[in-house]
């Protein structure tokens, strides 16, 4: 899988990872290229630790992420 970065170049879905600069309150959603027959797991992580109970396709952003690099891992 792919996914476009921030900077509009291409990367490995499992291997993004950007610094969540969005104020809390605000959403982050991961998008990939898989067809709608695919059933995809998504796990999202804090600085490298993973966020309990954030396995949505979208993730809302808190204050404890300010400044932190995100990730999530598409499967």
């Amino acid at each position: 899988m792919l996914a476009e970065a921030g900077d509009g170049s291409m990367r490995d879905a499992l291997s993004i990872m950007d610094q969540a600069i969005a104020c809390c309150g605000q959403t982050l959603t991961a998008e990939t290229t898989a067809g709608s027959e695919a059933t995809l797991s998504y796990q999202w992580y804090r600085s490298g630790s993973k966020i309990s109970g954030a396995t949505g396709m979208s993730y809302l952003l808190t204050s404890s992420d300010k400044g932190k690099n995100m990730l999530v891992k598409v499967t």
